[in-house]
């Protein structure tokens, strides 16, 4: 089972966002208006522990439940997986949805590392003990 790249990766990531993710950003305007998404809006912050919620609940419970995938993981064939190839439990995918926002905040670099990584693996993955392989 090889590791999986950068190339792939986003394609899952971004099957998520148009499978889920606009439902979800639709769904969250309805709820707590346009302002959800400025934080200068008091709106921005009723609306944190929501998606907070959400994205734990989305991926976390894939990643454990559904056999390391997400829906967009699974259309292309791949899943996430510990170091030693057993399957996620719910504290590691609580652990890896933790540091994913991590290595998202200095300019996505920890995403991106992967790109660069002779293992294929980003911050998050390097954090998390995990790898992405072929399913």
């Amino acid at each position: 089972m090889n590791n999986v790249g950068f190339g792939t990766r986003l394609g899952a990531v971004l099957l998520d966002f148009l499978i889920v993710g606009i439902p979800f950003n639709i769904i969250q305007i309805l709820i707590f208006g346009p302002g959800a998404y400025d934080a200068n809006d008091p709106a921005y912050y009723q609306a944190l522990p929501f998606s907070l919620l959400v994205g734990i609940s989305y991926y976390v419970g894939m990643w454990t439940f559904a056999d390391g995938a997400t829906i967009g993981k699974k259309i292309l064939k791949i899943k996430i997986v510990k170091n030693d190839g057993s399957p996620l439990t719910f504290g590691s995918a609580l652990g890896r949805y933790f540091a994913y926002l991590i290595a998202a905040i200095p300019c996505a670099l920890g995403l991106l590392w992967v790109l660069w990584d002779k293992e294929k693996r980003g911050w998050h993955d390097k954090m998390a003990g995990t790898k992405v392989i072929t399913a």
